[in-house]
């Protein structure tokens, strides 16, 4: 531990620079506690509405296990989520190992809220690993 005082000064009136990388250390915790609580409960309304424009498509992104259920439970959830009687535009990934699958979810949404019903429907997936 270095010398200094309690406001992070040096004994020679400099500053040791510690404040400044807690500042930092901390600015970085916020941003990354922010940016997991996006990916934890989805964007904002406020968030969706300021960078998209509704009615119009979305992209839903669900990485979860491959066990063959997970698509049509991710397939369903939207469907459901957004009252349609026919499946919404989607794709899958698998991954090299084969033990995860992504499902790339393209449906025509009419607003701000629905997107936010459709993250709520796909986190109650079982299997889910990672939603954007």
């Amino acid at each position: 531990m270095g010398t200094g005082t309690a406001d992070g000064a040096s004994p020679r009136g400099k500053s040791s620079g510690k404040f400044l990388i807690d500042l930092r250390m901390m600015w970085m915790c916020l941003q990354a506690s922010t940016h997991w609580n996006s990916i934890m409960n989805g964007p904002s309304r406020e968030l969706l509405e300021s960078v998209h424009q509704f009615p119009g498509k979305f992209v839903f992104k669900a990485v979860g296990r491959a066990d063959g259920e997970f698509v049509a439970g991710i397939v369903a959830s939207v469907r459901t989520a957004l009252e349609q009687e026919f499946d919404p535009p989607f794709e899958t990934r698998e991954t090299p190992a084969g033990r995860h699958i992504a499902v790339t979810v393209v449906p025509w949404v009419e607003s701000s809220d629905e997107v936010l019903l459709v993250y709520e429907r796909i986190r109650e997936v079982p299997g889910l690993v990672m939603l954007l």
